[in-house]
Parts: structure tokens; C-alpha cells; sequence
């Protein structure tokens, strides 16, 4: 609630929480580039960062968001491909390259994808 004229609440304007986390799982930096492919695009994107519910993706071209797309991740030889929908996106230019960062969230992913986002936390966590 936020204060109307007067000193009142008013309970009709809600007021933003900016310092409470906004994601239902951890997100965990990657020290190692993951590349990672958009399966839908056939473009190629490196992880930046992943989590049991989704991960920060870099790549060539711009992602919409509210867009889905499916995506195949590897780690150790194994890969399986994971549908997901694009949540934020923006651009990111340093120097004379231009690369665009987006917010995935997964969308139901299978028992495979669960083991490959699994077996990337795991090495994330063992700093490999």
C-alpha cells in the first residue's frame, strides 16, 4: 500500500518490493563458457548463467520476449534439447561487437533435460 493525500493508506496502489528475489530457483554463474544452440534459430549462444528453472543466455541475434524456443544444452558429451520461453531480452554492445542477452525460463522439461541442467549445476558447483 502506498500513502495517500492525507497520511491514509491507500489500498488501492500497490507499491514494488525491489529488494525481494524475483526467481522461484538460484541462478549459478558459469566460470567455464556453455555453449548452447537455438535449436528453432539455428544459431549457436553461450550460457552466461542456469539454474533448475531457466539460465541467461548470450547470442548473435535478438530473442523476443514471450517468445518460445527450443534450445540444446551439453555437458560432457550429452545434450538434450529443452523448450523454453524468452522472459527479458536486451542488447549488449561493447566496442564494435553487439551480442543480445536474454532470460529464459524452461518449460517442462523432460527427465533428459533435467539430467543435462543437473550435470551443468553440478560442474558449475565443483568450479570446472
Amino acid at each position: 500500500m502506498s500513502t495517500a493525500p492525507g497520511g491514509r493508506k491507500d489500498p488501492d496502489v500497490a507499491t514494488l518490493d525491489w529488494g525481494r528475489e524475483r526467481r522461484r530457483f538460484a541462478r549459478v554463474d558459469l566460470l567455464a563458457d556453455l555453449q548452447g544452440h537455438v535449436v528453432t534459430l539455428d544459431d549457436a549462444v553461450v550460457v552466461r548463467q542456469i539454474s533448475d528453472g531457466g539460465a541467461t543466455i548470450e547470442t548473435t541475434a535478438p530473442l523476443s520476449p514471450h517468445v518460445d524456443h527450443d534450445f540444446r544444452l551439453g555437458v560432457d558429451g550429452r545434450s538434450a534439447i529443452v523448450h523454453a520461453r524468452v522472459r527479458h531480452s536486451r542488447v549488449r554492445i561493447v566496442g564494435d561487437t553487439v551480442a543480445y542477452v536474454a532470460g529464459i525460463e524452461f518449460l517442462d522439461p523432460d527427465e533428459e533435460a533435467r539430467a543435462i541442467i543437473g550435470a551443468i549445476l553440478q560442474r558449475a558447483a565443483a568450479g570446472r
